[in-house]
């Protein structure tokens, strides 16, 4: 990972906007979190023409927007 090329997403808790880290050794570049009761995707990949030019990018989104729309994730967002 290199610092630089990451940013925090626009509605990340001040704190977390300050210190955009991960932890060494984390490769982790998509996450789920909760907004209030709605279940959100970050992902830190890409999104200029290249990134949705590849069948793999755009299975890895098509997923997430699938799974966040399940009935799952909406019971899990509001836990």
């Amino acid at each position: 990972m290199v610092k630089e090329n990451f940013n925090p997403p626009p509605l990340a808790p001040a704190e977390e906007q300050a210190r955009w880290d991960h932890p060494e050794g984390s490769n982790l570049v998509v996450w789920a979190k909760k907004s209030v009761n709605s279940p959100v995707i970050a992902m830190q990949i890409g999104d200029g023409p290249n990134c949705y030019a590849n069948p793999e990018f755009r299975k890895l989104l098509s997923n997430a927007l699938h799974w966040v729309a399940t009935e799952d994730a909406r019971t899990w967002a509001a836990s």
